[in-house]
């Protein structure tokens, strides 16, 4: 009984507070905050030639540059029963000329010296004739043993000096040409984007005098094959970047591969090559009439 009395009386208490909240409309429960839309207007997504007249123009350029940069490889080797002795003697042959290259190349190059090892085995002739080698490890005759030596410099003036220190030890010989390449210098870059900006004014000369109207710069991009509405129509590109040609490959001598001596007197000397450079300018201007 004590417990009914309870309950009333806390339904009394209450129900007040409970029908004023049944009764209160959303708006008075909801805080609405107001503020900028994350969404920006149409005019923001407008492309910028909807909203006036304007001429896309492609600068190019195009330069040649002499190579830079030079790699030479040869091989220094001694043949002789003796491993150890064949490593002794063409390495107090070989090392104090390595010293004065790396003197003369200073910072514009490097030295990369490998060991080399190759065996001779005994030959003998079968039923046929045909000679064949013995590669049992008893029937060696002779270990050929040296250096492989790769140099690379970017001064080519250089290349002549040190083919003559090399070749001028015991047993040395060129193992191919001289392989030139490029790098193309922050200088020459700015160099090719000067010229293609040039060359992108020299042609919004050309419209504007042709039309009779102004143009105003609005946009100027580098390295793009077409402009930013559409493509620019031109045929020739270069795949919206600059890039260098180079005949730079990398190759060094395997340890244990046999080399077929090569007279130096063949190697006959090659010229170094040019390489051919491209930019791209995407340049945009506002037609004012």
């Amino acid at each position: 009984m004590n417990f009914t009395k309870f309950t009333l009386i806390t339904l009394a208490l209450f129900a007040p507070q409970i029908s004023s909240a049944q009764n209160s409309t959303p708006q008075n429960i909801v805080k609405t905050i107001n503020g900028p839309s994350d969404t920006p207007n149409y005019a923001a997504l407008e492309p910028y030639w909807a909203r006036k007249p304007v001429v896309e123009i492609l600068g190019r350029s195009k330069m040649e540059f002499e190579s830079n940069k030079a790699k030479l490889k040869f091989i220094v080797a001694e043949v002789d029963k003796d491993p150890e002795q064949a490593l002794l003697k063409v390495s107090k042959n070989t090392q104090p000329v390595i010293e004065k290259i790396m003197g003369i190349l200073g910072k514009d190059g490097r030295v990369d010296v490998n060991y080399y090892r190759d065996v001779i085995y005994q030959q003998y002739k079968d039923k046929d004739g045909n000679k064949i080698e013995n590669t049992r490890e008893d029937k060696i005759e002779n270990y050929v043993i040296g250096w492989s030596i790769i140099i690379e410099t970017k001064n080519i003036s250089l290349i002549p000096k040190i083919r003559a220190e090399v070749l001028a030890i015991e047993n040395s010989r060129m193992t191919d040409k001289v392989e030139y390449s490029f790098s193309p210098t922050p200088i020459q870059e700015r160099q090719l984007f000067t010229a293609a900006i040039e060359d992108g004014k020299e042609r919004a000369k050309i419209i504007s005098d042709s039309y009779g109207v102004k143009l105003k710069l609005l946009i100027t991009q580098e390295g793009r094959s077409e402009c930013l509405s559409s493509p620019s129509g031109y045929g020739e590109t270069n795949s919206g970047s600059m890039k260098s040609y180079s005949g730079d490959k990398e190759s060094i001598a395997v340890t244990g591969t046999r080399m077929k001596p090569r007279p130096v007197d063949l190697i006959m000397p090659a010229s170094p090559e040019t390489h051919e450079l491209k930019s791209l300018v995407c340049m945009v201007y506002a037609v004012e009439r």
